[in-house]
């Protein structure tokens, strides 16, 4: 039950599946997110050679590699790159391991030969909304100058790059959990927002639109509050309900009544690989001010809630 909840958690926060439809079979929403789930598993392939990962850019224009971590000290809630007009600012930076030939060999391959198990009815992107990023692969030419770089944040599993010949290959479930293994293995141990100072950690989705929901439902006995990725998700009986992100509310409701809502604001039915999931759809914060409409949707989601079928246990 937790993996499909995931997928479409995922889903609300994100919008990042890639969906690919095999002609031959029709699949329910919860076989489909199954499927993609598996997947979306990363599996090693020779699909290069160390020669032709080397030229594969910025691998084919450099001098030397460097990982690094880096802390903004001026701002206590996002960091930034400390990299201007290629010079990289050492105030910034914790710590920074330059890569042999042989960890640049791993590193490409961990890049390059990690993908997708198989595209077939569709996979899964894990991208949050947030980003953070506190680490980064620098390329340096010989005045050690850095000529581009591969800005990371474990935390939120994304990445931003300094050009957009960089190709990184394919984002494979597990990608951001080898390439973590992979910076600390050699001997970054600052990859996590954990290491905030102050013990500063910042929520990813909207605090107070959460409290808000849950003062709507302290009347109910069977609610549980889970953490979801980049956003915080309302079980009620054991069921999904409703869920807070960053900037929107995942409400679900009894599919007949969205003929009802054509003269609602700022609502949209959630897609899964291009057809609509039944039942789920996502409201903006913006119209979620008024106590009065915010009220309407969790109402809408608590009157479906008894009739909502959970996801089969395994």
């Amino acid at each position: 039950m937790l993996r499909f909840l995931n997928v479409i958690w995922m889903l609300f926060i994100s919008h990042s599946v890639i969906a690919q439809f095999g002609p031959l079979k029709n699949l329910s929403i919860e076989e489909e997110s199954k499927l993609m789930v598996y997947n979306s598993k990363c599996v090693h392939r020779d699909k290069y050679s160390p020669s032709q990962r080397q030229l594969l850019y910025p691998f084919n224009q450099t001098v030397f590699i460097s990982l690094i971590s880096f802390q903004d000290t001026v701002s206590e809630f996002s960091s930034h790159l400390p990299i201007k007009k290629g010079i990289l600012d050492t105030g910034m930076v914790k710590e920074e391991i330059r890569l042999s030939k042989a960890d640049i060999n791993k590193l490409t391959d961990l890049l390059f030969n990690y993908g997708y198990r198989s595209k077939k009815y569709g996979v899964i992107e894990d991208r949050m909304s947030c980003y953070d990023p506190h680490n980064a692969i620098l390329f340096f030419n010989n005045q050690r100058k850095v000529i581009s770089y591969i800005e990371i944040c474990f935390d939120c599993l994304r990445m931003k790059f300094s050009s957009e010949k960089i190709k990184v290959g394919e984002n494979c479930t597990e990608k951001f959990s080898i390439l973590k293994n992979f910076f600390t293995s050699k001997g970054i141990k600052f990859v996590s927002i954990d290491h905030r100072p102050y013990g500063l950690i910042m929520r990813a989705y909207n605090e107070t639109l959460a409290l808000r929901v849950a003062e709507r439902l302290m009347h109910i006995q069977d609610v549980e509050e889970k953490e979801m990725f980049s956003g915080l998700v309302f079980m009620v009986n054991g069921k999904m309900c409703l869920g807070v992100s960053k900037n929107s509310m995942m409400v679900r409701l009894d599919p007949n009544t969205l003929e009802n809502l054509s003269d609602k604001d700022g609502w949209q039915q959630m897609v899964m690989g291009g057809r609509p999931m039944k039942g789920y759809i996502s409201v903006s914060e913006d119209v979620l001010g008024r106590n009065d409409e915010l009220d309407f949707w969790v109402n809408l989601a608590l009157a479906f809630n008894p009739f909502a079928k959970a996801s089969k246990k395994k």
